[in-house]
């Protein structure tokens, strides 16, 4: 169905407000629950915890949708994991940050089996601070481990420590990712080295595209008296699809040294990067596909104001930008890279062919109503070639109403 309506009326007519809990460690005006981890059992499907300043400890989503968000100085000091989640729902997890972790084979973020949508904005994820206790060799899991996602959107995070994501389907937009360097231990009265580096991105079997992000592999290091750490690959590949729409991915060495590459792969993987992305290093084991493609930015809107988005083509396209819910993940003859539109509620937003630099632009109001605060809505682009007329999608990308 094409609506050319106000966002406010499709978001009246198709949404239903969530039920909204306060959760403060301080027990503040309000509250809820104390903590997440008591939180997240007890509140229905679909709900949304507004998560006040504070240090909460690990908690677990399991076959359930939830918005967790997080006021500023939010501080997780155990491990996250989302399981077994169906189609209909969806995790946002927004401005959660961890602490810096002692060694440890757990991973700060676990994604596992999910079908529905993984929402995770503005999240920091720190590496780990030491190889303890002294003595004993480091194991490290990654920061973030996803397994059999379909739909992941990491959304403005940082995050130090690799993300792993095997068989997964997962959007990177306006993030930077950091390898880390290696690890020393102390055995049997002398240093050695306990882990190697790492790299920032890990992929296998997985399709995943990056917008505006910065992906730098894990560093060499000279220690002197003939102890170097080998630095690590901003990304590795194996059995993968990676679209680099724009940004940078920069190798691990950072004075000579030996050299690691930029990004390696195996034969059978396809990597494909617009001319704007800048890849500082070599790319071994596959052949870059260079060639020019759309790529979009989303703005977040508040209740009375407006959501926006802005898409790039390459010059000349002529660019056509859809505002739309969130929907699985669907293939349209004739186009590479899939939608993650709804098909039944959408809006051609904006068309046209950007003068040589600049972008299109779209927007949409918001009517002043409060039960429209936390609804999500997603923006794609689609271009039309100038030369051959072949059309393409943009990433998608999700503006949250705050």
């Amino acid at each position: 169905m094409h609506v050319r309506a106000l966002l406010g009326t499709v978001l009246l007519v198709a949404a239903a407000p969530a039920q909204t809990f306060i959760v403060d460690a301080n027990n503040g005006p309000g509250t809820n629950f104390l903590d997440i981890a008591s939180a997240v059992p007890a509140v229905p499907d679909g709900a949304t915890l507004l998560v006040r300043a504070g240090s909460y400890v690990g908690f677990s989503i399991t076959a359930k949708g939830l918005a967790i968000r997080g006021d500023p100085n939010v501080v997780v000091t155990g491990s996250v994991s989302v399981r077994n989640t169906a189609r209909q729902q969806t995790v946002e997890l927004r401005g959660l940050g961890w602490t810096a972790a002692p060694s440890s084979t757990t991973s700060m973020l676990i994604l596992d089996s999910c079908a529905g949508l993984l929402l995770l904005d503005s999240l920091t994820v720190p590496g780990v601070l030491n190889c303890a206790p002294p003595g004993l060799h480091c194991l490290r899991g990654p920061a973030v481990a996803a397994t059999s996602c379909q739909q992941i959107l990491l959304h403005w995070c940082s995050i130090a420590g690799n993300v792993g994501l095997q068989s997964s389907n997962a959007v990177i937009d306006g993030c930077t990712l950091y390898g880390e360097d290696g690890v020393l231990a102390y055995n049997g009265g002398q240093y050695e080295v306990a882990n190697p580096a790492r790299t920032a991105l890990s992929l296998g079997a997985s399709t995943v595209q990056s917008a505006d992000s910065f992906v730098y592999g894990g560093p060499s290091t000279n220690l002197g008296h003939g102890l170097v750490f080998l630095g690590a690959p901003g990304v590795d590949m194996s059995g993968a699809n990676l679209r680099l729409l724009s940004g940078q991915v920069t190798e691990g060495s950072v004075f000579p040294a030996p050299r690691v590459p930029a990004i390696t792969a195996v034969s059978t993987d396809v990597l494909r990067a617009d001319p704007s992305v800048v890849i500082n290093g070599v790319v071994q084991g596959t052949t870059v596909i260079t060639v020019g493609m759309p790529s979009l930015s989303v703005i977040d809107g508040t209740v009375g104001g407006s959501v926006g988005a802005s898409a790039t083509a390459p010059s000349g396209d002529l660019i056509i930008l859809v505002l739309a819910f969130p929907g699985p993940v669907r293939q349209l003859p004739g186009i590479t890279d899939a939608f993650w539109l709804d098909p039944t509620v959408y809006s051609f937003e904006a068309f046209g062919i950007p003068p040589v630099g600049q972008s299109l632009n779209g927007s949409a109001a918001v009517p002043n109503l409060p039960q429209l605060q936390g609804i999500r809505v997603a923006w794609q682009a689609v271009s039309s070639s100038a030369v051959t007329g072949a059309l393409q999608a943009s990433n998608p990308g999700i503006s949250t109403v705050r």
